[in-house]
């Protein structure tokens, strides 16, 4: 079989792709922007040259993704589809998956395109609901395989919840909706019952940061990060306001018991069951590996962001419902813990947790140094931020 393309990119990527493929393709001619009459024998013209005749056949855009997403919207500008009239070279001769959610889910998606065995038959595109990025209907119609979160119908974000998405899916699709474990605080008792955005609302004033000529989108990373810097803790909170020094608070966090064994407790065991029912509307569950791990792993960096492992471990049981194996050799990198937060002396001592944070934010750019912080910098850090 012969498939009859248009290549957008004489370049490197389109050389590699060219003799990747060369045996499969039917190549009409070739657009570039350099002057350059021909291509192994394939006329080149410029885009401008051939817009009327675009959608008569499929355009294989051979570039790096950055650069893929200039052309991107080159193309749609003149009223072509993504999918539908070109693709990605890197998406060629492979089976369209959507991975939708938050952070958490673009970290899943990084680890599945690092695996062999699924980057060879999926192209992955990812779509943050913190950024209001959501498929298309056309997207939809076209995808072979939806992994979700359980994004509900109403959300802080306003998001399209997962029931919308599969509803909209075609009928063939694989669907997988993941356990979402956004604000799942089953180790932090300090964040309980606290003002989320006090600390946010001093950092933009008039003599601070000013958002006037940022983009939505941009705005909303710098809330984040404004906010991440000193995440609210009511116990610091608490302890400074009452007059005890820095280094107080520091022993009273790592060595007494500012919570009882029974608050803990009982805490711990009504966040995991409330995860067990969300987990009914899930394809898999995710609680028995938390409970089998979390004494000898650290599994979550604060209630927003659980660690790579668990990731890694959704990662696995996706893998086995769609019967694609699993690739030993992918390595996940820390990017989730640039909120992490020190698990309190009192709440390892009640769960029997061997979990020790010698360092805290090794992805640092929401800290005051930019850098790594220690649990007394993180507490010296966050008095300055939120009350000095």
């Amino acid at each position: 079989m012969k498939y009859s393309i248009i290549l957008y990119g004489i370049s490197l990527e389109g050389e590699k792709f060219y003799y990747k493929y060369k045996d499969i393709l039917d190549i009409q001619y070739c657009i570039d922007r350099k002057e350059q009459a021909l291509f192994h024998g394939y006329s080149v013209f410029k885009l401008t040259e051939k817009i009327e005749d675009l959608n008569k056949h499929l355009i294989i855009v051979t570039a790096t993704m950055s650069v893929y997403e200039e052309i991107k919207k080159e193309l749609t500008s003149i009223g072509l589809r993504e999918f539908e009239n070109f693709i990605p070279c890197t998406a060629f001769g492979k089976k369209l998956a959507i991975v939708y959610g938050n952070c958490h889910m673009s970290t899943l998606a990084l680890y599945l395109q690092q695996n062999y065995y699924f980057n060879s038959e999926y192209f992955i595109r990812f779509y943050y609901i913190g950024e209001w990025e959501t498929p298309s209907e056309k997207e939809l119609k076209k995808c072979d395989l939806l992994i979700t979160q359980d994004i509900r119908e109403k959300n802080e974000f306003n998001m399209p919840s997962y029931m919308s998405l599969v509803s909209d899916i075609k009928k063939e699709a694989l669907v997988v909706i993941v356990p979402n474990l956004y604000g799942c605080n089953l180790f932090f008792p300090q964040c309980n019952n606290v003002d989320l955005t006090l600390n946010v609302r001093q950092h933009f004033e008039k003599e601070a940061i000013s958002t006037d000529n940022y983009n939505d989108v941009q705005k909303q990373r710098i809330r984040v990060s404004v906010n991440s810097i000193g995440k609210r803790d009511a116990c610091i909170d608490s302890l400074y306001l009452k007059g005890f020094s820095q280094e107080s608070i520091v022993d009273k966090i790592l060595n007494q018991s500012l919570y009882t064994d029974e608050e803990i407790k009982d805490n711990f065991n009504k966040q995991i069951e409330k995860l067990k029912e969300r987990e009914e509307e899930c394809s898999f569950k995710i609680s028995d590996f938390i409970i089998d791990n979390y004494q000898n792993m650290q599994l979550f960096y604060e209630p927003y962001h659980p660690t790579e492992q668990i990731i890694i471990e959704k990662a696995r049981r996706i893998l086995q419902i769609i019967d694609v194996p699993y690739d030993e050799g992918v390595m996940l990198p820390r990017n989730l813990d640039a909120m992490e937060m020190p698990i309190y002396g009192c709440v390892k001592k009640a769960l029997n947790m061997k979990v020790v944070q010698k360092l805290m934010r090794r992805n640092c750019a929401t800290t005051l140094g930019n850098s790594p912080i220690t649990i007394k910098e993180y507490v010296s850090d966050y008095i300055k931020w939120n009350w000095e």
